[in-house]
């Protein structure tokens, strides 16, 4: 899938979290991957700036689409996300955590 430059997310901080997202579903395959993204950004009408800006909106595209199982993609996402800013704290959703990265990276 072609990116478009206003696809991408505008400030450093949400382009770092977003290549979180990104990298934290590559288990899915490449393929899926880029399916899955360009299926929430069309579907449920959610930009990828808004997937760090409103973790809520994406959380809630994913439950639409994997229902209970979303939250195994979620806990993959959060992983990724603490891992790549060193956070120690037990975080298990993602508004939480991009709230965390947010704050200690204003």
């Amino acid at each position: 899938m072609i990116e478009v430059e206003s696809d991408i997310p505008k400030t450093e901080i949400n382009r770092k979290i977003y290549s979180c997202i990104e990298r934290s579903l590559n288990f899915l395959g490449e393929t899926i991957k880029h399916a899955l993204l360009w299926h929430i950004e069309r579907t449920c009408n959610i930009s990828r700036e808004n997937f760090v800006e409103k973790p809520d909106q994406f959380t809630a595209a994913l439950e639409k689409i994997f229902g209970g199982a979303a939250e195994i993609l979620e806990k993959v996402i959060v992983d990724e996300i603490r891992k790549s800013f060193g956070i120690r704290e037990d975080v298990y959703d993602l508004v939480t955590v991009i709230d965390i990265v947010k704050k200690r990276n204003p």
